[in-house]
């Protein structure tokens, strides 16, 4: 589901780069932009959510083995980046209220073989990892934040972790025309390193000087991207009048709400470039909602550990309740299917129908 929607400012800013003897690179403009909005020293672009956390995993020199605790509800991109570094992806179940990896499970998980532990902010749920970042710096363990889902929207974001990761997907808040991701910390030589990575080992040289990637992304959607931060808070703005129409309109039928928790709540939500929606009826009211067109899914129709190809990396005596639990309540919609006021109509409609067929 993309979300990004060119204006014609992005365009005329994108004409002016290439046809302008200009010496602003957009690259470095936007690596800047996102270090100083995170108060971080430096950033690095790559290409996707993925490769930033693959590059990072690979500077820092993950290998064969070596174990990596993620959480079993969220991307598969957190398995997947472990398992070609040849190392394990340890799975950890989340909160019993919330989408974050349990604090306690982390605890239980980490054994000799532990390198680093991934922590994703899911749904932009923000977590104080101070204790947690204490504990795993005193094992000379990593922990890595993955801010995919949490761009600029806490001042904590990147403080805890040794690097932190970034996505511009055009499904993310903010994003561009095409894929790109970004790596940022406080480190200098573990961003020289990513920056040699992304560019298939050179450095301004004739010669690669380590084997690496290619993973880059265009000036123009560097361009793109930076147009999208800028108008961020407008952005914000808008889904927090969405949801505040769609929370009024809900908020006396008993089979559906806005998911919330301790951590999760209106001010978080509307971050999201899309409504989070709780539901212990969720695979009735979905299929329901879908055979009349709304645009409703599932953002993670299984955990991790329970598909096929990553079932080996899963330890038998391992429930993932709050997981599965998630998987089976949770689904989302675009905050941009409910610009038309028709839109928002026919959903309620539906939801009210809904309830006559069931009660």
């Amino acid at each position: 589901m993309y979300f990004f929607k060119p204006s014609i400012k992005t365009f005329i800013n994108i004409l002016k780069y290439y046809y302008s003897n200009s010496k602003k690179n957009p690259i470095q403009e936007l690596e800047s932009e996102i270090a100083n909005l995170h108060n971080l020293k430096y950033a690095a672009i790559v290409g996707s959510g993925t490769d930033s956390l693959k590059l990072i995993l690979d500077a820092l020199e993950i290998k064969n083995d070596d174990e990596i605790i993620i959480p079993a509800y969220g991307c598969v991109a957190l398995a997947e980046s472990i398992i070609h570094q040849n190392a394990i992806p340890v799975f950890v179940d989340i909160d019993n209220n919330s989408f974050n990896s349990s604090i306690n499970e982390i605890y239980n998980k980490i054994s000799s073989k532990t390198k680093a532990v991934i922590f994703p902010y899911q749904f932009n749920e923000i977590a104080d990892l101070n204790i947690l970042k204490k504990h795993l710096t005193h094992q000379k363990i990593y922990l890595i934040e993955d801010a995919a889902q949490a761009f600029c929207t806490n001042s904590n974001i990147g403080q805890f972790g040794d690097v932190t990761c970034f996505s511009f997907h055009p499904g993310k808040l903010p994003s561009g025309f095409d894929e790109c991701g970004a790596v940022a910390c406080n480190n200098i030589q573990l961003i020289n390193k990513i920056k040699l990575l992304r560019n298939h080992g050179y450095n301004n040289t004739s010669l690669p000087l380590s084997v690496g990637y290619n993973s880059q992304t265009s000036a123009t959607n560097a361009i793109s991207i930076l147009e999208v931060i800028g108008k961020l808070n407008n952005i914000r703005e808008f889904n927090l009048k969405i949801l505040s129409i769609i929370i009024n309109k809900i908020k006396d039928m008993k089979y559906i709400e806005i998911y919330s928790t301790n951590n999760l709540n209106i001010k978080n939500i509307y971050h999201q470039p899309f409504i989070i929606f709780k539901s212990l009826e969720s695979l009735n009211l979905v299929s329901f909602l879908q055979k009349n067109n709304i645009p409703v899914y599932f953002p993670y129709p299984k955990i991790i550990p329970e598909i096929v190809i990553y079932k080996k990396y899963s330890l038998k005596n391992n429930a993932f309740i709050e997981s599965k639990n998630r998987v089976k309540e949770i689904f989302i919609i675009s905050t941009n299917y409910f610009k038309k006021n028709s839109n928002t109509s026919k959903f309620i409609y539906l939801l009210n129908n809904y309830k006559k067929t069931i009660y």
